[in-house]
């Protein structure tokens, strides 16, 4: 699995797929050669780009990254001061956790190849 989700030999990331937690965990890309059958396509390499899109409760979103650390934001609840919010994650994922907060929406984009 290449470290370097970015290509720049070429423009947007065509494909996508929207996820929304439910307290299970989402694979985006693992070790294997094996396609993910839920992604685009069937790719099975990391995604170019996350987009997270919070909910009015607030919540955490928790990620491996592509080196297998996890990683826990926690998101604030949607108050009069402050609004909703959509937001790229900091860096590329190989899975959403089964610990962030139902109903967050993920937006994962990919290129055709790593």
């Amino acid at each position: 699995m290449s470290l370097s989700p970015v290509r720049s030999d070429l423009g947007p990331a065509p494909f996508s797929r929207v996820v929304t937690a439910a307290g299970a965990q989402v694979v985006l890309c693992d070790a294997t050669n094996t396609p993910i059958a839920a992604n685009p396509q069937g790719i099975n390499h990391p995604p170019s780009k996350i987009l997270v899109v919070g909910i009015a409760a607030g919540g955490s979103v928790v990620w491996l990254d592509l080196n297998g650390t996890s990683n826990t934001l926690v998101l604030p609840a949607v108050t009069a001061g402050n609004t909703q919010f959509i937001f790229e994650l900091p860096s590329t994922a190989k899975s959403i956790e089964a610990g962030t907060t139902s109903n967050i929406q993920f937006v994962v984009a990919f290129h055709p190849e790593p």
